[in-house]
């Protein structure tokens, strides 16, 4: 029966032509449609990878100030405790630069909360 009719529509030039049109048309908007989505995903990706990566180098970054304070605290002091991890970024950046100046433990906790206080 189909076969029929496509032979019908095909000797009707004009009526097989219109046919014709239509699902090459089609074809058009689903190849478009997609590539589209391709695009999409293909964007969303790059994104989210991008985004993901400079997430990991920040905390990549502030677990090794972490790290880098606590090692300095063990070697001048001896001493090892979590307090490190309480302390925001500018505070462990600050503590870096006045373990320097303090002698003990207790003076670049006190330093840092004075600096804290202003």
């Amino acid at each position: 029966m189909a076969m029929e009719k496509y032979n019908e529509m095909r000797e009707d030039g004009s009526l097989f032509s219109w046919a014709e049109s239509v699902e090459f048309a089609q074809r058009a908007v689903q190849a478009n449609l997609e590539e589209q989505t391709a695009e999409a995903e293909k964007s969303g990706l790059e994104r989210g990878f991008k985004q993901g990566l400079q997430q990991g180098l920040q905390k990549g970054l502030d677990e090794e100030k972490r790290t880098l304070l606590q090692s300095l605290i063990v070697h001048k002091y001896g001493i090892e405790d979590e307090w490190v991890e309480s302390l925001s970024d500018q505070q462990k950046d600050d503590a870096v630069i006045q373990i320097l100046d303090c002698d003990t433990y207790e003076a670049l906790k006190e330093r840092l909360n004075n600096k804290e206080m202003k």
